[in-house]
C-alpha cells in the first residue's frame, strides 16, 4: 500500500518487523509448496478455499457467492481452522444510509494469516500516541491496515466456468499474488434451499445439515491424483462445480 494512503502511522516496535517475518518463515508461515508433481497426493493441505452460494444457485450461473481462504489447523491443538486475509482494505459503508465513509485502499492482493495481525498504538499525525488497535501488516508489501477493515471474504455474481478459472488461479498462485500455493481442499456450502443442502438434511438431519451447508469437499489428494495424469485444474474444479 502507498506509505501516503496508509490510514495509520505505527509505532515500529508494536508492529511485525522484519525479524518477525523471518521467524514467520521459519515456521513454515510463509512456505510456498513443491510444484504438483513432487507434490504427495497423501498430504494434508495446509489450506482451505470455501465457496458459500447464495439462493436460487444454477449449475451453470451466473450466481452469486461469496469465497473465504483458511489457514488449516492453526488453533484449537491443531483443529481449528484460521480466517485469512488479502492485503485491500475494504470500503467503509453506512449500514444505515449505504453512504460510502471511506474508499478502501487497494493493496498488493498477497495472502496475510493472523500471524502478521498484531496490537499497535496509533500515533496521531501530530505525533501524540493514542490507543492501541489490531493491525495487520502485509509480508509482501510491508503495507499497514488496521485489520477490522483487512478483505476477508470476494463476493462475485459469475458464471460456473468463470469460477472455476477463479477458483484455479487462488489454488495454484502463491501466497504473493492471493493463491495458496497448491496446497488447499475446496470446500463448496450452500443456501438451505439448495437441492445439496436439501439432500444432505434428507440423509443426517436438520441440525447437521444447518452446521455444515450442504458442504461438499474436493480433497487436496484427490484433486492432485486427477491432475497428475495431464487433466488441468481448472477443467477438474470446473466438473466439480457442475456435480
Amino acid at each position: 500500500m502507498a506509505e501516503d494512503k496508509k490510514p495509520v502511522s505505527v509505532d515500529s516496535q508494536d508492529t511485525p518487523l522484519p525479524a518477525e517475518v523471518l521467524e514467520a518463515d521459519e515456521k513454515g508461515i510463509l512456505a510456498e509448496v513443491s510444484p504438483l508433481h513432487q507434490l504427495d497426493p497423501t498430504k494434508t493441505a495446509r489450506y482451505k478455499i470455501q465457496v458459500q452460494f447464495g439462493k436460487e444457485r444454477t449449475t451453470n450461473g451466473p450466481n452469486v457467492l461469496g469465497i473465504t481462504l483458511w489457514e488449516s489447523g492453526r488453533k484449537l491443538d491443531g483443529e481449528g481452522d484460521t480466517l485469512m486475509y488479502w492485503c485491500s482494505e475494504m470500503d467503509e459503508v453506512n449500514p444505515k444510509t449505504g453512504k460510502m465513509l471511506h474508499k478502501g485502499t487497494a493493496g498488493c492482493g498477497g495472502i496475510i494469516s493472523d500471524a502478521f495481525i498484531n496490537a499497535a498504538t496509533i500515533s496521531s499525525r501530530s505525533g501524540e500516541r493514542g490507543a492501541r488497535q489490531l493491525l495487520a501488516r502485509c509480508p509482501h508489501c510491508e503495507g499497514v491496515v488496521a485489520a477490522e477493515r483487512l478483505t476477508s471474504i470476494m463476493t462475485y455474481r459469475v458464471t460456473t466456468d468463470r469460477l472455476a478459472e477463479i477458483l484455479a488461479g487462488l489454488w495454484g498462485n502463491n501466497l504473493a499474488v492471493g493463491g495458496l500455493c497448491g496446497s488447499a481442499d475446496i470446500y463448496l456450502k450452500y443456501h438451505w434451499t439448495d437441492m445439496h443442502y436439501i439432500a444432505m438434511e434428507a440423509q443426517l438431519g436438520h441440525d447437521k445439515a444447518r452446521e455444515m451447508k450442504g458442504a461438499v469437499i474436493y480433497p487436496l489428494a484427490n484433486l492432485l491424483k486427477d491432475t497428475m495424469s495431464g487433466s488441468a485444474v481448472e477443467d477438474r474444479l470446473r466438473a466439480f462445480l457442475k456435480s
